[in-house]
């Protein structure tokens, strides 16, 4: 047997150490410029990649929902910004229609789930464009495209974050021209406390038809193109947009959009400006123009979305999908559409609109937040939103965030699953085999004004996915500016998705560095990670709670399924009491230093907390050794609420210590402001070795475990931590748990010492 296993790591070997690798980080001055370069992000990672090598893993690329899916594990890695690479397991994942005539076509999509972060899901496509890719993730979200134009060779990695908006800034129409009709269908379910529910278990194709203008078409033609190999580049444009397009609606809503076959696009992807049937400039015409010319060109039986793609800057989705002569009225453009700024921002954007969708931000007198493009009913973010309805980075001095986050807010998930079930039963499905998780939110809680608090979910996934979480407020009044809790607007931000079920309010990091007062902007980056833009300012989008109210607030949880994700929400309520708090730590509150193993007096303002309706009799210490971040050390499990208690201090060095004080039965909750030391009361005991025993020990109701010997010089005082594992010793053949244990030590002579 011996000899058998090393012949096979014989031939085994040699295989894993000649792989080709599929990339190979490059530096950027020895790659040649033969081309435009059309996306210049800010920072990125250069690699190159093997031709041959794609090719091969991709033919080996099984189609999804089929048997050699569900057995097949091709793996593709993608290099990452930070210069690791990502793994994700692919499938084939096609985004049109096959050709009637069987042709093939020349562009490829795939979708895949990640290896190394189970959240992320991939998106990508090669085509005579080259190689492109989106990974949307709890972390970052992440792009691959060319190098240069058509570079089949070298690719640039970066993060969304870092993506230029080039051009104009897009302006959206949609809120002014959207038929009250369209809507009030979308938003007849809308309720800030009735949960949507689960969705997901089955993945809705939607027939679409992508238009093109003749100055969209021009922006792609290349030098001696003739006007099939200008439509031939457009068409390709639009299937790497909406490849991407897809990526985020199959993991929040489970729909796929899935273009006519190419003989038919091509039928409405037009080459001359002067001869199209549409006014590229003017979105409000174009929509219009659109639903003509498709009824005319395609036959309105013959698909159940449309759209047109142009290069002026502006878009709107005012019709709806599956609705007779207003299926095909959606419009982007941009002057630059190309890459994430056109294709999230702007595109995937549009298309909810096109779900009767509206926009959530709550900004209503700056920049393009007004009260014409402002739609009340909805309006849950605060400022200029942050979601994908929402106009992050352009409402001036309300901004949150200067491009939106790639993921649906609940609110714009609650319209587009209402009109599904009603209005949109036109989609096809497909059994993906998928299991929405379950969630469910904590109860309702009464808590004392300007004071922090946190929720958490509780949720399960049967198949089991990786579970992400985002906690949004929603809440709807008075426009902003001012932000200010006025009794009624929304004053928490939503934030991407995270794997953690809870969300502290405020951010911790306002409570650990801002005595709980969140700033009210930021330059640049803020403490929170949220990217403004060098130089720029914007507004943190969190406010404390200041007057007698109820929040609302609703968790959405997602199971991040690559090619159709499953998501469910819970809803709970926050009452705050204006007459009660805040609730505050006054002590030790400035960088103290104490030593371990003494008493330590807290301190903290009861702020009328103990009376009703907060009724929070008493309280959890706690202790933080990393300066706030995790508070392990429970000091003391439940203590009167009466604002003072003597508690002892572990014996543990540390110079980032921090107390919580939290209210036993509620959410809110108190750090101490500043970090403080402990010393360590004498030498902390070294390890001296790790023993085990592993003996027989019987049936009998008692078993004897014996034999260690730890010796020291006579007279010794040094101390001896012993540490057992149990309470079952199962593989010694004891099946019921330990009674009663006892561990006695007997010194050289048996006589016993200690037990």
């Amino acid at each position: 047997m011996r000899k058998l296993f090393a012949s096979l790591l014989l031939v085994l070997v040699p295989l894993g150490i000649f792989a080709q690798p599929l990339w190979q980080d490059v530096k950027e001055n020895s790659i040649p410029v033969s081309s435009p370069r059309q996306i210049v992000p800010l920072s990125y990672r250069t690699a190159r990649l093997d031709q041959a090598a794609l090719a091969d893993l991709l033919a080996r690329a099984p189609m999804e929902f089929t048997e050699a899916a569900t057995k097949a594990a091709v793996v593709m890695t993608i290099p990452m910004p930070d210069g690791t690479f990502a793994r994700f397991r692919i499938q084939e994942s096609p985004i049109s229609a096959p050709d009637p005539s069987g042709k093939v076509s020349e562009f490829r999509s795939y979708s895949g789930q990640g290896i190394d972060d189970p959240t992320a899901t991939l998106r990508c496509d090669i085509s005579p464009a080259g190689f492109h890719a989106q990974i949307l993730s709890s972390g970052e979200s992440v792009y691959v495209d060319p190098y240069t134009l058509n570079d089949q060779t070298n690719f640039i990695s970066y993060y969304r974050r870092d993506a230029r908006r080039q051009g104009a800034a897009p302006l959206c129409f949609a809120a002014e021209l959207q038929s009250p009709v369209i809507k009030q269908l979308a938003r007849a379910a809308l309720s800030p406390t009735a949960p949507n529910g689960p969705s997901g278990s089955v993945l809705r194709t939607v027939r679409s038809a992508f238009a093109a203008t003749g100055e969209y078409t021009t922006f792609f033609r290349q030098g001696m193109d003739t006007d099939d190999q200008a439509k031939a580049r457009a068409l390709n444009a639009i299937k790497v947009t909406l490849n991407r397009v897809n990526g985020i609606w199959e993991k929040d809503a489970a729909v796929r959009y899935v273009l006519l076959a190419d003989a038919t696009e091509l039928t409405i992807i037009y080459t001359d400006p002067n001869t199209d049937p549409y006014t590229n400039n003017n979105a409000s015409k174009l929509s219009d123009e659109n639903q003509v010319n498709l009824d005319n060109v395609i036959g309105t039986a013959n698909y159940d979305h449309g759209h047109v793609v142009s290069t002026s800057p502006g878009g709107e989705g005012t019709g709806g999908v599956c609705v007779t002569g207003d299926k095909a009225k959606g419009v982007t453009g941009s002057a630059m559409p190309v890459g994430d700024p056109f294709d999230v921002d702007f595109v995937a954007h549009e298309i909810i609109h096109q779900w009767g969708g509206n926009h959530t931000f709550n900004a209503g007198t700056v920049g393009e937040c007004t009260a014409a493009n402002r739609n009340g009913p909805t309006a849950y973010e605060p400022g200029s939103g942050s979601t994908t309805a929402s106009y992050a980075g352009i409402c001036g001095v309300e901004n949150l965030q200067m491009s939106s986050d790639d993921y649906f807010h609940g609110a714009s998930i609650q319209e587009i699953l209402n009109w599904l079930n009603t209005t949109g039963t036109c989609a096809a499905t497909v059994t993906t085999g998928n299991t929405p998780p379950t969630v469910t939110a904590p109860a309702s809680f009464t808590i004392p004004k300007n004071t922090p608090f946190t929720l958490t979910a509780t949720a399960s996934d049967p198949d089991p996915d990786t579970l992400t979480y985002s906690w949004e407020e929603f809440d709807i009044g008075a426009a902003s500016p001012p932000e200010t809790d006025d009794g009624t607007r929304p004053i928490f931000r939503p934030y991407k998705p995270t794997t953690s079920p809870s969300r502290t309010f405020p951010s911790l990091t306002y409570i650990l560095n801002n005595a709980n007062v969140p700033p009210a902007t930021f330059t640049g980056t803020s403490a929170t990670g949220t990217n403004c833009g060098a130089g720029q300012t914007c507004i943190s989008g969190e406010v404390m709670p200041s007057t007698t109210r109820t929040m609302n607030f609703r968790v959405q949880v997602r199971d991040n399924r690559a090619g159709g994700g499953g998501i469910n929400d819970a809803t709970t309520q926050v009452m705050v009491r204006a007459d009660s708090g805040p609730f505050v730590i006054t002590a030790p509150n400035t960088a103290v230093t104490v030593a371990g193993g003494s008493q330590l007096n807290v301190t903290w303002n009861v702020a009328n907390t103990t009376a009703a309706p907060v009724s929070a009799v008493n309280v959890k210490i706690s202790l933080s050794t990393d300066g706030g971040n995790t508070f392990p050390n429970v000091l003391a499990a439940s203590v009167p609420n009466n604002g003072s208690a003597n508690v002892t201090v572990p014996n543990i060095a540390t110079t980032t210590a921090r107390i919580k004080v939290e209210a036993v039965g509620n959410i809110f909750f108190d750090i101490s402001d500043a970090n403080f030391t402990i010393t360590a009361n004498g030498a902390t005991p070294g390890l001296v070795a790790n023993v085990s025993t592993r003996l027989p020990v019987g049936q009998d109701p008692n078993a004897l475990i014996q034999g260690f010997i730890v010796q020291g010089p006579a007279g010794s005082t040094k101390k001896i931590i012993v540490r057992a594992l149990g309470p079952f010793l199962q593989q010694f053949g004891i099946t019921d748990f330990l009674a009663n244990p006892t561990l006695d030590i007997f010194d050289v002579n048996q006589v016993k010492v200690a037990s």
